[in-house]
């Protein structure tokens, strides 16, 4: 059998390793000599350690997703429980955030791992069509009818593939049953493990408390908080909105509430990564949040008024999986860009701040240029 665990459980006779953290299956905890005491237990666990030890695995497992560096190799991309960039099979680095860290992380993933080369002509070709199909659906049909909001849908989907930590969070407001929630579902099938991932749920809820929101933008690539809508206790609403305010001020400013151990010792800071995506039925209203959100209002005629548009992205993600297999073929893009650029890994990044802060100064120009 296979006990998993913490390292630190070979510190310790195996008398003790359920307390440690140590997974035992059935089977071992059934047998009869288990577990091994006193000396008898000393001799077993040297007897470990000392069995086939040349031929121990070492890897770093994460407890976030995203991307991640790997000793002496360029840096691959965690989701769910797939490694994207792993194309030699070290698995030296191994994804950590499971449905016990996270109860929806295994909805989590890109589909099925695809064994494609960027030099494979026939892989080419697969991406090129996988990309007219998401652009046709996406942009082309209309589904949305307003031209920006469809091209926001498709880039805040896409962008934390791109290694540079999100800033401004994406904000789906408008009247009840006009499509927002849909909306946020059609950015979670980039990120869909299987077909039926994200079909029937987007992964959290306003209802949900600020420290759980903060461990889960800290720990995955995209976040959607689902259903802002108002309260008629005053109180109330006013402290969801200011939750989401502080969420929004945190990922823009990369920073989080410190907060202190009994002990009065600092507790771990969970700092956001995520592409942060909210929907609500009305706009927040504190003036430094808003200026951190990219809004797009979902209300009456935003969506096409025929339903093939609309249902044509969803038998995509249902029957193929083409969103997230084309987030499969970014990410491999990306990998294989960056590694075949002068300088490597660590220019390519440079580059990409480069173009960040060119893109900034580009749209203040032109935020300017229309006031």
């Amino acid at each position: 059998v296979i006990v998993s665990g913490p390292k630190s459980i070979l510190n310790y006779s195996p008398v003790d390793w359920d307390r440690k953290g140590a997974d035992i299956p059935d089977d071992l905890l059934l047998h009869p000599s288990w577990p091994p005491r006193g000396a008898k237990g000393e001799s077993w666990l040297s007897a470990v350690k000392a069995s086939h030890s040349q031929e121990t695995d070492r890897k770093t497992r994460w407890l976030q997703m995203g991307w991640v560096p790997v000793d002496g190799r360029e840096p691959v991309f965690l989701v769910g429980n797939q490694v994207i960039g792993d194309f030699d099979g070290s698995n030296a680095a191994a994804a950590g955030v499971d449905d016990d860290a996270l109860p929806v992380a295994s909805n989590f993933g890109v589909g099925s791992i695809i064994d494609g080369d960027w030099d494979d002509e026939s892989y080419r070709e697969m991406v090129r069509e996988d990309l007219t199909d998401v652009y046709e659906a996406y942009i082309a049909s209309g589904a949305w009818t307003d031209a920006s909001t469809a091209a926001l849908v498709l880039a805040a989907a896409l962008r934390p593939a791109i290694p540079l930590r999100p800033r401004s969070t994406i904000f789906l407001w408008g009247p009840k049953g006009k499509g927002k929630s849909w909306t946020a579902k059609c950015m979670m099938y980039f990120w869909a493990r299987h077909l039926a991932d994200w079909q029937d749920q987007l992964p959290g809820s306003a209802k949900d408390t600020v420290a759980y929101i903060e461990y889960c933008v800290a720990r995955t690539p995209i976040w959607v908080v689902d259903d802002l809508a108002p309260s008629a206790v005053r109180k109330q609403a006013e402290s969801e909105q200011a939750k989401l305010a502080d969420l929004t001020r945190s990922i823009f400013n990369n920073a989080t509430k410190g907060r202190m151990n009994a002990d009065m010792t600092a507790r771990k800071v969970h700092k956001p990564i995520a592409q942060l995506v909210i929907t609500a039925e009305n706009e927040l209203t504190t003036p430094s949040a808003k200026e951190r959100l990219i809004p797009a209002y979902i209300g009456q005629g935003k969506l096409n008024p025929s339903r093939e548009p609309t249902d044509r992205i969803n038998r995509m993600a249902a029957e193929e999986g083409t969103q997230a297999r084309l987030t499969s073929h970014l990410l491999r893009y990306i990998r294989h860009t960056a590694v075949n650029s002068p300088g490597g890994w660590g220019a390519y990044m440079l580059r990409l701040e480069e173009m960040r802060a060119t893109a900034r100064k580009r749209a203040e120009l032109m935020m300017r240029t229309e006031m």
